[in-house]
């Protein structure tokens, strides 16, 4: 798996998030995984979603609190959520970093649409600390400004007057789905899509979508 652009810059060493991936299936099975590769970044949060046949069975992000293993961390989380009948085929893994505080008087110039789907939002007030990771956002059809007045209501009506304020931040985010079969290959999401090459758009693919978007409607 290769992070180009912004993303590859942005991380210490692009190949530890592909060593990464490679030791979901053997976590989510509980079974010896190798260990966690070196080199990712230092504030690294990860958020979990388990899900088969497309849907999400259950989710978690790993402990707020700083772990040498967020990865293992959250599928542990995931794991105890998840009912003993439920058997998932596929982890949607969500790497989050670069944790940055946005201003009050800037949360609409940077948690705007066009970063709806690319970045994720954090925001604590005491010891409340809520994270919605992009994949999340769009699989919940819940916009930035949606989740601030949400969670802010919240906190006003929890604590009246002894409300505390407010700290937002936004993180980037590497996304993807990891089959947990053995042979299958993880898959890059951009905004929750799979990438795919331009000469795989054909007729037949387009028809095949429009039916599947027809089915889903």
């Amino acid at each position: 798996i290769c992070m180009t652009g912004s993303v590859g810059e942005m991380v210490s060493d692009e190949d530890a998030f592909a060593e990464s991936l490679a030791r979901v299936r053997f976590l989510v099975n509980e079974e010896q995984a190798p260990p966690q590769p070196a080199g990712l970044p230092s504030d690294l949060a990860v958020y979990v979603a388990l899900r088969r046949n497309g849907k999400r069975l259950t989710d978690a992000w790993s402990s707020v609190a700083r772990t040498q293993d967020p990865l293992a961390s959250a599928i542990v989380c995931a794991l105890k959520k998840l009912g003993v009948a439920s058997h998932p085929d596929t982890a949607e893994i969500v790497f989050s970093y670069l944790f940055r505080p946005v201003d009050a008087d800037k949360t609409g110039k940077v948690f705007n649409n066009l970063n709806r789907g690319r970045i994720g939002i954090q925001l604590t007030s005491g010891d409340r600390v809520t994270r919605y990771a992009p994949t999340r956002m769009i699989a919940t059809n819940r916009s930035f400004r949606k989740i601030i007045e949400t969670f802010s209501a919240q906190e006003v009506k929890k604590a009246g007057q002894r409300a505390k304020p407010v700290v937002i931040r936004r993180f980037e985010a590497a996304c993807f789905l990891v089959p947990l079969a053995e042979g299958k290959p993880p898959v890059r999401l951009f905004r929750g899509n799979k990438v795919v090459p331009q000469d795989a758009v054909t007729a037949d693919t387009t028809a095949a979508l429009a039916r599947r978007m027809s089915d889903w409607m």
